[in-house]
């Protein structure tokens, strides 16, 4: 998870604010963009939030929805 949320944050069309999920954007940090490098400082910020199953499945599910967002419409 956290290697997503790093590709999330690196990606050029990354804008926090424009992050749909309440609960992802809270997780996020500030420090965003390509010279973020943080994923190590991340994943210790959230075993710190202790986090439940659910909140971590809904974690996943919406960096993955951002990442596809992000890339735009379908060409199929």
């Amino acid at each position: 998870m956290t290697a997503q949320i790093g590709r999330l944050l690196r990606h050029p069309a990354y804008r926090r604010e424009s992050v749909v999920s309440p609960l992802l954007q809270r997780h996020l940090p500030n420090d965003a963009g390509y010279a973020w490098n943080g994923e190590a400082s991340l994943r210790e910020r959230l075993g710190r939030a202790a986090l439940d199953a659910a909140s971590i499945d809904h974690l996943i599910r919406n960096v993955q929805a951002e990442l596809v967002r992000l890339r735009g419409p379908s060409d199929a």
